[in-house]
């Protein structure tokens, strides 16, 4: 499988056209497209299609020289939305190809690009539900893991203090995942004293409208229980996993001594949970496990996981009170289930009395 070319690798009319799409328009000038993007966007439409750039010239059909959206005629874009189909999920073939017409309307505005959104439109994204259902374990599930990886790492004297201070670090992450639902790059890119902050002895996480999803500003305080555990990282761990390199103000430091990325998180934590579980849980998985354990054990207040979670909508909070009310329904034809069996011996003594 071949990679995304960076952007210092793309054809220079592609390099030049992205340059100027992404740079502030001079004050009387209306706003450019790629302007008004958050970095994070900009990187995740310059990944997109720096990979559609990677797979035109796998096939030998990247012209550097032709103008970039005159290099996807209709019978290219099939062939590329096949290969996708054939090596990532739905969602990911659709999502790549999103960005690729993104990219294309920021290089080249005047482009004609129906062809390629009515191909996005035609990929059905299947219902997931199904999928996470079998993976999603409740907050207090996660969070006594989390405890559980912690008093490991401080009970093993004969390990490593680097690998104790990995595990400590992961369990930490865990239950603070758990209970926050935070985004991954938001939880990632934590800093000390910015969005990570000590308010009347207590640490909260203030994060700027800028730098989340619905650009809307956000403040949660750490859970009581975890306050502890968070001092303990602070002033012990976090500095063992640091040693003498200057990680600046970053809340997460690896096991190298660098300041952690998203990635890295991930990883983590999809592979502590996995040993545990059986299956990863990723920190995206862990939003719809909280979601899901609000709308089982307070439905009636199943609208404050929107504001929790950062949701735009209460339509994409409401998906998780469905997935919650179907394994709620489970439970109790479980239960169900288990009162028929014990009854059923039950019958069977009464009826071999009366004979």
């Amino acid at each position: 499988m071949f990679k995304g070319k960076p952007i210092d690798r793309w054809p220079q009319i592609d390099r030049q056209a992205w340059a100027v799409a992404m740079a502030p328009p001079p004050r009387v000038a209306p706003a450019r497209l790629g302007s008004k993007w958050r970095p994070r966007t900009k990187a995740t439409v310059a990944e997109a299609y720096g990979y559609a750039l990677s797979w035109l010239e796998a096939r030998g059909a990247l012209d550097a020289t032709r103008r970039p959206d005159l290099r996807w005629p209709e019978n290219v874009i099939g062939d590329y939305i096949a290969d996708l189909l054939r090596t990532v999920r739905p969602a990911t073939a659709k999502n790549r190809l999103l960005n690729l017409e993104r990219a294309l309307a920021a290089l080249v505005p005047s482009s004609d690009r129906r062809v390629l959104k009515r191909y996005v439109c035609g990929i059905e994204v299947p219902d997931d539900t199904d999928r996470k259902r079998p993976r999603l374990q409740s907050v207090e599930v996660l969070v006594d893991f989390g405890f559980e990886l912690m008093s490991t790492a401080e009970s093993d004297s004969g390990v490593p203090v680097r690998k104790s201070a990995t595990c400590y670090r992961d369990g930490l992450q865990i239950g603070l995942l758990a209970m926050l639902g935070l985004r991954k790059s938001n939880f990632a890119n934590l800093e000390i004293g910015r969005s990570f902050v000590k308010r009347q002895n207590r640490w909260w996480v203030v994060i700027a409208a800028s730098e989340t999803k619905n650009r809307r500003p956000l403040e949660i305080p750490v859970p009581q229980s975890l306050q502890a555990a968070v001092e303990r990282y602070l002033t012990h761990y976090r500095t063992l996993l640091a040693g003498d390199k200057n990680v600046g103000n970053h809340l997460w430091i690896s096991y190298r001594g660098t300041p952690q990325h998203p990635h890295s998180v991930q990883l983590a934590v999809s592979q502590r949970t996995e040993e545990k579980f059986g299956k990863p849980i990723n920190p995206h998985l862990m939003r719809d496990c909280l979601a899901t354990s609000i709308a089982i054990n307070d439905p009636e207040n199943v609208r404050m996981a929107a504001t929790l979670l950062g949701h735009s909508t209460i339509e994409t909070t409401e998906r998780h009170y469905n997935l919650a009310r179907s394994v709620d329904a489970s439970r109790h034809f479980h239960a169900t289930l288990d009162k028929y069996r014990e009854q059923v011996p039950k019958a069977k003594r009464m009826r071999a009395r009366r004979k």
